[in-house]
């Protein structure tokens, strides 16, 4: 369990704001947000397959985020991939994998 959290109060606050500002506004549609696959199908943006063509993405191990391509570091333990702006945010907090504990670099 993490001792602190990896967003500052500032952050958070932000994102209060935001949610209470999409509520109480009944004339925004919410929409998801959404990527191409490599075959041009729009899909959301966390998803790990793409529906037409069956493409698959391996999940980030910090965020659950898909690993596109020029986005992904592998820990050198283990080989698991995660984003790299997820991956240095999480060793500034943390300076082990969080997927096989040993020491990250």
């Amino acid at each position: 369990m993490p001792e602190k959290n990896l967003i500052s109060d500032k952050e958070k606050e932000e994102i209060r704001d935001w949610l209470l500002q999409l509520s109480v506004n009944q004339n925004q549609e919410p929409v998801l947000p959404t990527r191409p696959c490599d075959c041009g199908y729009q899909i959301y943006d966390a998803s790990l397959k793409c529906f037409k063509c069956k493409q698959t993405w391996e999940p980030c191990i910090i965020t659950g985020m898909p690993l596109l391509k020029n986005q992904i570091i592998n820990c050198q333990s283990c080989g698991k991939g995660a984003l790299k702006d997820a991956w240095n945010t999480y060793l500034q907090a943390y300076p082990t994998c969080p997927w096989c504990n040993k020491h990250a670099k």
